[in-house]
């Protein structure tokens, strides 16, 4: 009576860990899922960064080797989630798709806000970048509503990757309601920058679209 009283007992206790074991497995499985997406609250600090969650998360650097294009995208296609990122400063408030413009037969990236705050849609890879080196973005952008903010932007980061400047370069569509070339070349003069990212960026209500998109090494400084 007593040994069948123990294994009474300890049977609850197994599908109590068993349980507790799933669920875990399950979380870390979930998060996993949320670091390949990309999906962040906070742009300072990033949870998928810590351990041991950055031990789900391909390498997020990417060092050129030599002069040439580095992000090169029309969007013909939808990107892959682990190539760009959404970041919303509140989740379900901006959803993006690929739309046909009327007399075009080339798809672009367009997005659909329903919040005024600020939002980007970012390529994932921190750039290794090193003094004197040259950079040129371009693109096409179009907002529909006069009021809104549209532009291609470059953040830069230090050695820790830490934020020095959201607004390192930045280029924004003045016009409205057609399509706006946008281009700029910059040089990395400041020794405290190691790292950069490229940003799609929009703010206020409304739709935005972006196209052949590409961002290239002009000239190592090496």
């Amino acid at each position: 009576m007593q040994k069948k009283g123990k294994k009474q007992l300890y049977r609850p206790l197994k599908v109590t860990f068993f349980a507790i074991m799933v669920l875990c497995c399950s979380l870390l499985l979930l998060y996993w899922l949320k670091s390949m997406l990309g999906w962040d609250l906070s742009r300072s600090h990033r949870l998928s960064d810590s351990f041991p969650f950055n031990l789900f998360q391909r390498s997020k650097l990417l060092e050129p080797q030599k002069e040439g294009i580095i992000i090169d995208e029309n969007f013909d296609s939808l990107p892959l989630e682990n190539i760009w990122f959404l970041w919303t400063r509140e989740v379900n408030t901006v959803r993006f798709s690929r739309n046909i413009d009327q007399g075009d037969s080339s798809k672009s990236l367009a997005f659909f806000s329903d919040t005024n705050d600020e939002w980007s849609y970012a390529f994932t890879k921190f750039i290794k970048v090193k003094q004197n080196d040259i950079y040129r973005f371009s693109g096409f952008a179009k907002k529909f509503n006069r009021e809104n903010m549209i532009s291609l932007r470059i953040a830069s980061f230090d050695a820790a990757q830490t934020p020095l400047n959201w607004k390192y370069h930045e280029k924004i569509a003045d016009s409205t309601g057609h399509w706006t070339p946008l281009s700029d070349e910059f040089v990395i003069r400041e020794p405290e920058i190691s790292y950069i990212k490229f940003q799609l960026v929009g703010k206020g209500k409304g739709e935005f679209r972006f196209d052949d998109i590409f961002f290239t090494l002009e000239l190592s400084g090496r």
